[in-house]
């Protein structure tokens, strides 16, 4: 189980992502950290479980697209090993990984990771992937962004963010540049580190 899942008894000795808990809304029957709109559509976060893993989602990882830009999605070739990785995160204290659900059918169309996450220095490095393709170029990945990067500020006072992104890969660099992600270097490769202050 997640720390931040635990019960309010459980959480009497741990973390700051613990008690993060008990702060976290019910809706549509599942723990839900936001729900909001996103170019007239309804969508929420919630914590990734592996009951969340279908063909679907496995099928992210085959788009060529995501290939391209993500290094791990050559390694995420079945259900079970996406499964595992999964619940790696879930044990992992420094790890946040939630799912992005279109609010109507309670589908899963994506997904942000913030791992690791530093409580000392307020920090924490972002995955994200919308993996559906009917929803890409369309702002979302802005709006998730803004709006768990709200709540984690809200909830475990994260203030700095950092991520890699793919220089050729113009739609997300354009994506975090919009919710004011700057370009801390450049490596050898052309990869970006990019840093966001909330």
């Amino acid at each position: 189980m997640r720390p931040w899942l635990y019960s309010s008894q459980e959480c009497y000795d741990t973390s700051q992502i613990c008690r993060a808990a008990l702060q976290l809304t019910n809706f549509t029957g599942q723990l839900a950290i936001r729900r909001f709109e996103s170019f007239g559509d309804d969508f929420f976060l919630r914590s990734l479980s592996t009951s969340d893993v279908n063909d679907e989602y496995l099928a992210w990882f085959q788009d060529p697209v995501v290939q391209q830009y993500i290094a791990s999605a050559y390694s995420m070739y079945s259900i079970s090993i996406l499964k595992e990785y999964i619940k790696l995160r879930e044990r992992r204290p420094d790890c946040v990984f939630l799912g992005i659900f279109k609010a109507v059918a309670n589908t899963l169309i994506g997904t942000i990771k913030f791992e690791p996450i530093d409580l000392g220095s307020n920090t924490a490095e972002i995955g994200i992937l919308i993996g559906d393709v009917n929803y890409r170029g369309r702002g979302l990945g802005r709006d998730v962004i803004y709006y768990s990067t709200d709540w984690l500020k809200e909830t475990l006072g994260i203030t700095t963010y950092t991520l890699g992104v793919d220089s050729r890969n113009k739609q997300a660099y354009k994506s975090y540049s919009a919710v004011g992600f700057q370009v801390l270097e450049y490596s050898e490769t052309g990869s970006a580190r990019m840093l966001l202050k909330v």
